[in-house]
């Protein structure tokens, strides 16, 4: 396959997928350049557009078409499929901060996600000179080699850590659930509407929801994708009846409310005071008390984002699966 940068291989792919990026959505990487989620200070303007762009290319999705720019990069122009199945692990890039632990060759560490506290191997661009100390960097990582290495790409920013005797478990604590937050705060600023799919909303939320939501429905699967298909068929046709005929009053009377709301959205706040406080927590599912955290859990309700007037408010929605189901309810007696 020949594009206008020669023969597309593995060695390549990269760069010629953030040149098309460049010439194809140079207009939308401008718009929505400001919209990039992780705090970071790049030093330089060069290296903050590299980053800006490998975010860009991973995680925004053209609203056209429902896709990134990387998987319509490999749809038209890899047709080799071992090459497209490799190079769309690049789809399952997270970002974090993680710690390097061990040095295994010369470009080969050993990290953990400082968040999830899981190791990686991982295979760096350029191997880092002798340190001392503890080494952390912010940046993207994603499944590469067979037997489970990872690959780093963007911009990593690396900073030591000097040990000091002042940090008392009760602060680390408070750093772990100020950096969960913020991922939380990540997952719930997808743009969602009464028209936006349970498939297209859990492709943007962490696996631990996946599996969650998956197990409430009894689906079974291996993978993500796989799961969240099933998922997908369980709320169709009716299934979505006979899932909301199984609720609690109070839950469904939720979702009612949220269904009959203008534009089938409320606000998160709103819904809080009416339904009790949100204790919903994606790596913590299966523990939630309220009534909004139980449907969340159950994948029956989703939070993100929406732009109401001129402004963007955090929102709950119902999967559209369930639109013509709940139109057949009546509000129940709470």
């Amino acid at each position: 396959m020949r594009f206008g940068f020669g023969n597309i291989d593995e060695d390549n792919f990269l760069q010629s997928l953030m040149d098309w990026v460049q010439t194809t959505y140079s207009y939308e990487l401008e718009q929505h350049s400001d919209k990039y989620p992780y705090m970071a200070d790049f030093n330089t303007a060069e290296r903050r557009a590299t980053q800006i762009m490998t975010w860009f290319t991973i995680e925004w999705k053209n609203p056209r078409t429902n896709i990134t720019p990387l998987e319509e990069f490999i749809d038209k122009f890899v047709k080799d499929p071992a090459l497209a199945a490799k190079v769309s692990q690049f789809s399952q890039a997270i970002f974090s901060t993680f710690q390097i632990v061990q040095r295994l060759a010369d470009c080969m560490y050993i990290v953990t996600d400082q968040v999830t506290k899981k190791k990686y191997r991982i295979r760096l661009q350029t191997a880092i000179p002798p340190y001392r100390g503890t080494l952390i960097f912010d940046g993207y990582i994603h499944p590469w080699e067979e037997d489970g290495t990872h690959q780093a790409t963007g911009i990593l920013l690396l900073r030591k850590v000097s040990p000091t005797p002042f940090i008392t478990p009760d602060m680390q604590k408070s750093l772990f659930r100020m950096m969960m937050k913020d991922k939380q705060d990540k997952y719930e600023s997808v743009s969602i509407s009464a028209t936006t799919k349970i498939s297209t909303y859990l492709k943007n939320q962490p696996a631990e929801l996946v599996n969650t939501v998956s197990g409430f429905l009894n689906v079974h699967g291996g993978r993500k994708k796989e799961k969240i298909l099933g998922i997908r068929a369980a709320l169709s046709g009716d299934g979505a009846t006979r899932i909301l005929e199984m609720l609690p009053q109070k839950e469904l009377a939720c979702l009612l409310y949220v269904h009959q709301s203008p534009q089938k959205t409320t606000k998160h706040g709103m819904l809080e005071r009416q339904f009790g406080d949100d204790d919903f927590d994606p790596y913590e599912t299966g523990r939630a008390r309220s009534v909004i955290g139980r449907l969340r859990e159950k994948g029956l309700l989703m939070v993100g984002k929406k732009t109401i007037g001129s402004r963007r408010y955090k929102v709950a929605a119902i999967p559209a699966e369930l639109d013509m189901a709940l139109d057949k309810l009546e509000s129940p007696s709470v």
